[in-house]
């Protein structure tokens, strides 16, 4: 199932052969967290480059870039997600918004995936919100 995804990837990630225009890159993204145990949803608004610690993870946005056509949708991130309790990467790789199933990061607690890239920055001053 990886390896779909990783092909899928590779899909959007030249341009020329999945898609002929050319993707934009995105000033930041909005991730969404799922606690599976109390079903709270969390919106994580982060800018590229930026590391912002959520609970016991370290999750880091080192790109986003979309697709001009319809940006919501057409969204993909590389995301790092570090465990803080033993310094280990718990994922890094692509995550794209119109398949969060192929590219989510699933926990026994924590669901995280991208709900689309943004080009402004964020304003709210802690960078979560809860919906």
């Amino acid at each position: 199932m990886r390896r779909l995804a990783y092909i899928f990837l590779a899909g959007l990630l030249l341009p020329g052969i999945a898609f002929p225009q050319t993707s934009i890159q995105g000033d930041g993204a909005i991730l969404r967290s799922l606690d599976t145990i109390t079903g709270r949803v969390m919106d994580l608004i982060m800018e590229v480059g930026q590391s912002t610690e959520f609970k016991h993870f370290e999750i880091t946005l080192e790109e986003c870039r979309f697709l001009p056509e319809n940006p919501v949708k057409f969204s993909y991130a590389y995301v790092i997600v570090a465990d803080q309790r033993n310094q280990s990467v718990l994922y890094s790789a692509w995550m794209i918004s119109h398949s969060p199933a192929l590219s989510a990061f699933e926990h026994p607690r924590f669901d995280f995936w991208l709900i689309r890239c943004t080009t402004l920055a964020p304003e709210t001053s802690n960078g979560m919100e809860e919906n």
